[in-house]
C-alpha cells in the first residue's frame, strides 16, 4: 500500500521506501534502515548499533556487541582479546596496534 506507515511493528511501504520504528530493518531506496531493532544494509554496508556485529565494505563492525573481522583481522572492543593475522593480543595491544575502523580512542 502506497504511503503505508508502520510503528511498533513490521515495515511497511511509504513511497516504495520502508519505514520502520522499533521493529525490524526496512528498505529506504535500497538502503536498510533500522531503529532499536537488528542491523540492515546501507548502500551494502552492514550497520550495527547496541546489536551484534554487520559487515562495513566487507569489513565487520562491532558496537557494544561481539568481535568482529575487519580485513581478515579479528577485532574486539569491550571484551578479551581478539586474533589479529593469525596472533593472539591483548585489548591493550589491540588498541595501540590497531589503526582504523574499530579502533577505540
Amino acid at each position: 500500500m502506497d504511503g503505508g506507515v508502520c510503528i511498533n511493528g513490521k515495515s511497511t511501504d511509504i513511497n516504495g521506501k520502508g519505514a520502520c520504528i522499533n521493529g525490524r530493518s526496512a528498505d529506504i531506496n535500497g538502503e536498510g534502515a533500522c531503529i532499536n531493532g537488528r542491523s540492515a544494509d546501507i548502500n551494502g554496508e552492514g550497520a550495527c548499533i547496541n546489536g551484534r556485529s554487520a559487515d562495513i565494505n566487507g569489513k565487520g563492525a562491532c558496537i557494544n556487541g561481539r568481535n568482529a573481522d575487519i580485513n581478515g583481522e579479528g577485532v574486539y572492543i569491550n571484551g578479551r582479546s581478539e586474533n589479529i593475522n593469525g596472533r593472539r593480543i591483548n585489548r591493550r595491544r589491540l588498541m595501540l596496534t590497531l589503526k582504523g575502523p574499530g579502533a577505540a580512542p
